[in-house]
């Protein structure tokens, strides 16, 4: 890496690397600039996870919810059809892809 660095700094190429989640987490600027929350989740305790970007003067955001547990949803959403003959056929009126689908 290090001599295609030096190739496009003598070649006056701006270039920068593209971070893993690792680099990341371990490069002291992104924790100096409050790009990373730590936040604590109900099951996993601490965790960090990023930040609310950009940051407005005014309305600076913030993590208001870290969402919903995993398959938390699960038995309300199958427990009553996504879809019904009623909903589909009125949500296919005029649109010719409808067709195909209920061709199948």
């Amino acid at each position: 890496m290090a001599p295609l660095k030096a190739a496009l700094r003598g070649a006056e190429i701006p270039s920068s690397p593209i971070y893993s989640i690792a680099d990341i987490s371990a490069d002291p600027q992104y924790e100096s600039r409050g790009d990373l929350a730590h936040v604590t989740h109900p099951r996993l305790g601490e965790i960090r996870m990023p930040s609310v970007v950009p940051r407005l003067s005014a309305t600076p955001g913030r993590i208001a919810r870290l969402g919903r547990d995993l398959g938390e949803d699960t038995d309300k959403l199958l427990s009553k059809p996504l879809v019904t003959a009623a909903s589909a056929s009125k949500n296919c009126e005029g649109r010719a892809w409808c067709d195909l689908v209920a061709s199948d």
